[in-house]
């Protein structure tokens, strides 16, 4: 999931060049499937499926023509929410090992009514771990989701710290 609001302009190039560096290690392996659900996307303050499921040159493609959308809005307790308990039109595959990471640089948001609680327990019910490369400041409305969840947070920092850090948890 990646905040495409307008405040994420000067660190999507470094989201989606870290993305991309991870991905190439499974270019070729179908037992890897990439997503991306845009935070909010393709405007509003909904979140939405940028990219189905899919292998990772796809992904990688995807990543280099997607850009942030200037929307002030970025509900990221609500796409948490909804990527866990698969509200959103994500083709899971059943026996996956689910993992659901976030890039953003705001404090968790909800136009739905949502908590992080709510956000976190859909991901519990449903065995998705949850990562997040968030701005430090504002690790306190994602620590739950990722505590619970058996998941981590990282600094949303340089491509190349991301990209190890992105190597670390999947390796």
């Amino acid at each position: 999931m990646i905040d495409l609001s307008g405040s994420m302009g000067s660190y999507y190039p470094s989201v989606a060049n870290a993305a991309q560096l991870f991905a190439n290690a499974f270019t070729g392996d179908p037992n890897f499937r990439f997503a991306i659900v845009g935070v909010p996307y393709p405007s509003g303050q909904d979140a939405g499926v940028v990219l189905d499921f899919t292998d990772a040159s796809s992904f990688q493609l995807e990543l280099a023509t997607l850009s942030t959308i200037g929307s002030g809005h970025e509900p990221s307790w609500d796409a948490t929410y909804e990527s866990c308990n698969e509200t959103l039109s994500l083709s899971w595959n059943l026996d996956a090992k689910r993992y659901v990471v976030l890039f953003t640089d705001e404090t968790g948001q909800t136009y739905d009514g949502l908590s992080e609680l709510e956000a976190a327990n859909a991901c519990l019910d449903n065995d998705v771990t949850f990562y997040g490369f968030i701005k430090y400041s504002f690790w306190s409305s994602f620590d739950d989701i990722s505590g619970l969840t058996g998941g981590s947070l990282y600094d949303l920092g340089s491509s190349s710290q991301m990209e190890e850090d992105l190597s670390e948890i999947f390796s």
